[in-house]
């Protein structure tokens, strides 16, 4: 008998997105699943279409909170999760019909704890059924122990700072209270994966393309710079001070990708909070020392990260200079 698997899906004014989602989970190949809308304080019309969906789908279920973002809505859905295995989907992308049977064939047929296939970027208004119309090219699969598919995760910066195209074992996550850290506003699933991947034997990594990441003009990657982005940093913190010395320059190596990407952001918006700056550029030149311990970074990157300090300073030389 096939096993379950609970499908965790965060909904916070998702309406415009809700019937493709439904189109999605409908068309699924594989059948034993559990939906769990969690719906996070929503003030347009999603719940009620979620609830009109959950009357004709005998398994599909929400369950409503008061709003608290994204992490605090997947953990209502672990903790509501009854399936062996647990997938993460954000309503507002688009999922291939086979993705769940893909990953759970291979996490099966692998005897692993852990699956990880690739996404592709794409417009707003891509066809759905032509997205779904066959599996895209890929049939390499990876085999690895926790530590070299932690390497390989943080190496491929998009595979790793995910979780939608991810599959996890919920026995993994619940017998270790791994839950998403709620006090970090950006960079959650980041650390989520760091915990989950600490009790992984085995991992799998499928180089298919069954997710598709929706561009859309209010996603994350066209807004402008948060403060929030920086509530991952204190928990870098404390990382460092417990991980064990093999993980160590792969954690800097994490917290240096995520201080590049924020001076990107500075750089294109006004802000102005040059202690803030400052201690990012201080982070990226301390994280690159560790980078030459770390292996199988690209060529490019190692031969372009170290020039990020240089330039972010001449960047935005005005605004260190301006009091806070």
């Amino acid at each position: 008998m096939e096993k379950k698997v609970s499908i965790v899906i965060p909904c916070y004014n998702v309406e415009q997105y809700l019937q493709d989602c439904f189109k999605c989970l409908d068309s699924q190949t594989y059948k034993n699943l559990e939906i769990i809308f969690v719906n996070d304080g929503s003030k347009d019309n999603s719940l009620s279409l979620i609830q009109e969906y959950c009357k004709k789908s005998q398994n599909a279920k929400v369950v409503s909170k008061i709003n608290g973002g994204v992490s605090s809505t997947r953990n209502t859905g672990i903790e509501n999760a009854t399936g062996e295995y647990i997938y993460f989907y954000d309503p507002d992308d688009i999922i291939n019909f086979q993705i769940i049977e893909h990953l759970v064939n291979l996490i099966e047929s692998n005897s692993a704890d852990f699956v990880v296939t690739y996404c592709k970027f794409i417009k707003p208004k891509s066809n759905l059924i032509k997205l779904n119309s066959k599996l895209e090219k890929g049939n390499k699969v990876k085999t690895m122990s926790n530590q070299d598919v932690f390497i390989s995760l943080v190496n491929d910066y998009n595979l790793f700072t995910s979780v939608w195209n991810k599959l996890y074992k919920v026995d993994i996550i619940k017998n270790n209270n791994l839950r998403f850290n709620e006090k970090c506003f950006w960079g959650e699933d980041t650390l989520f994966n760091y915990e989950y991947c600490k009790f992984v034997d085995k991992a799998v990594i499928s180089d298919k393309i069954l997710y598709y990441y929706v561009q859309r003009s209010n996603s994350l990657i066209h807004q402008s710079f948060k403060e929030t982005r920086l509530t991952i940093f204190p928990e870098y913190e404390k990382i460092l001070e417990s991980c064990e010395n093999y993980y160590t320059s792969y954690i800097h190596l994490m917290r240096l990708y995520n201080a590049i990407e924020c001076l990107y952001f500075i750089k294109k918006c006004d802000y102005e909070n040059k202690e803030n700056i400052k201690k990012l550029i201080d982070y990226v030149e301390t994280d690159l020392k560790y980078v030459k311990k770390c292996k199988k970074i690209k060529l490019y990157r190692r031969l372009l990260m170290p020039l990020i300090p240089i330039v972010s300073k001449i960047l935005l030389h005005k605004r260190l200079k301006k009091s806070k």
